[in-house]
């Protein structure tokens, strides 16, 4: 009976530890977590994505996975430093963003040489958004980007 509990306790520890190194070490290895939130669709351009996702906020980057229609599951690392263009709406919670750059596996969906309209302009292929799943994980996520992302605006309660 001792020995069961053992290798039970043995598993939680080692659970503890992979929760622990997942919540250090994000999903880039770009530095310390600073938050995460979750997201309930994403998409890159044309490309859509109906899949909830966790979004990593480090010190230097956005990482999520993006579930692509035929390509799967991606890792999307998204530098602050080439966002070039950022909009968060608290009302409908969704972050639109440009990275004016091309991106591995959306080169039928994302077009970076275009320049979105405006930050809440028509989606096209220049545009990247994450929907969040609620106005927490908004407010959260408005509290790291102001700081790291010049170009944000935000419109709503936030």
């Amino acid at each position: 009976m001792l020995e069961l509990a053992g290798r039970h306790l043995d598993t939680l520890a080692a659970v503890a530890a992979e929760l622990r190194q997942a919540l250090s070490s994000p999903l880039s290895g770009n530095g310390p977590t600073l938050a995460v939130v979750m997201a309930r669709e994403a998409g890159v351009g044309a490309a859509t994505s109906s899949t909830s996702c966790r979004v990593v906020l480090t010190d230097s980057a956005l990482v999520y996975n993006f579930h692509h229609p035929s390509s799967g599951k991606i890792k999307m690392v998204m530098q602050y430093r080439d966002i070039d263009m950022a909009c968060l709406d608290c009302r409908t919670h969704e972050l639109r963003f440009h990275v004016a750059q091309p991106l591995n596996y959306f080169a039928a969906d994302y077009d970076h040489t275009q320049w979105p309209s405006s930050a809440g302009g028509r989606e096209g292929a220049a545009v990247l958004r994450l929907v969040l799943a609620s106005g927490k994980e908004c407010k959260a996520l408005a509290v790291v980007l102001r700081a790291r992302l010049p170009c944000l605006s935000v419109t709503g309660p936030g």
